[in-house]
């Protein structure tokens, strides 16, 4: 979930909204693609200048990646939670099951049911260890999350039921490498998510444990955005070629057209995002709105001036900044930040 979102559309923007519409709803999974270029093209997109594109798109999935990192660290604390509380459960139903087969078997004279009444009786016993056992690991595990998913939320704070960031860059000073000299409530932070993803693991503990390696070094982040640039502008130019393919040859298939449809939609949901967002800043302001193709080259430019500053020698993360990122304002990179306390 990104933050800010808006629901904001300029008139710029409504006939790639309702070409992305119709993207939606046509079945044809090749003539889904070429609406979502015409979608694209409508905001003044030219074949030639996809990788201004690509490179805005990037900036924008770090966005999505970061977020994602945060509610699946979320989501695996609480999950884990909820296993040792499902096997408190469980141990729970298997005593019952005993207890009712030595109280069924009582209550008979046959040989066979007094010799299986030492059975439950043994296995009553043996669960009622282990559930003792099991809820005392619940009660621990649940002041070890709680105390932790405190301990997050005090310095990110999320807003609404799905708890969107209300601030990028805080959740990134809690995956930057650890420093003396950050403040008590950032090192809390820092301290509970790693925790917390020791106790999860899984996905949510890998992408973790991802996120913190990347930005330790910065040449990885660099070459992550060169991938994922690079990806989108291969999608792009395919989707161009499909498009041709489907209004001057009339071909309506081709290899893993759903999955390039799928793609286009979601590319054009992903630059309708930050456009409309680009221009509710501008409009709050009271300023001219700014050409989406004008957007794409100022932020495909701002990536490779992103790149550019992560791979010189000595660099560091530190100095990036996520909130406005694919905004209006040049805020993504500020040389001698610190951490930012709420």
């Amino acid at each position: 979930m990104s933050y800010p979102l808006t629901g904001y559309m300029p008139a710029s923007l409504r006939a790639a909204m309702r070409a992305a519409n119709l993207a939606r709803r046509v079945d044809a999974p090749m003539a889904s693609a070429a609406l979502s270029w015409s979608a694209l093209e409508s905001t003044g997109l030219k074949p030639t200048e996809v990788k201004l594109l690509a490179g805005a798109c990037a900036l924008q999935t770090l966005r999505r990646h970061l977020a994602s990192a945060h509610a699946l660290l979320l989501a695996g604390g609480r999950a884990h939670l909820e296993h040792e509380r499902l096997r408190v459960e469980m141990e729970k139903g298997e005593l019952g099951k005993h207890e009712k087969g030595a109280r069924r078997c009582e209550q008979s004279d046959s040989p066979h049911a007094q010799i299986a009444l030492v059975t439950h009786l043994e296995q009553v016993e043996a669960f009622r260890t282990r559930l003792e056992y099991a809820k005392q690991e619940l009660q621990a595990v649940e002041a070890a999350v709680n105390a932790d998913l405190v301990a997050l939320g005090n310095y990110v704070q999320t807003e609404g039921s799905k708890e969107r960031l209300t601030s990028f860059d805080v959740w990134l000073d809690v995956l930057l490498p650890t420093q003396s000299v950050s403040s008590p409530s950032l090192q809390a932070a820092q301290t509970a998510a790693i925790s917390l993803a020791k106790r999860c693991g899984g996905l949510a503990a890998e992408t973790f444990a991802l996120w913190r390696s990347r930005l330790a070094t910065p040449q990885d982040l660099a070459a992550w955005l060169d991938r994922q640039a690079g990806t989108y502008q291969g999608v792009l130019e395919w989707l161009y070629a499909a498009r041709n393919m489907v209004i001057h040859r009339g071909r309506f298939t081709a290899p893993s057209d759903e999955l390039t449809a799928h793609a286009a939609r979601g590319i054009v949901d992903m630059a309708l995002e930050f456009l409309s967002n680009w221009h509710t800043v501008e409009r709050a302001r009271a300023v001219s709105e700014t050409p989406a193709k004008d957007v794409y080259r100022h932020l495909g430019e701002r990536l490779t001036q992103l790149v550019d500053e992560l791979g010189r020698p000595g660099a560091t993360c530190r100095p990036l900044r996520v909130d406005h990122i694919t905004g209006p304002d040049s805020t993504w990179w500020v040389a001698g930040s610190t951490a930012v306390t709420p």
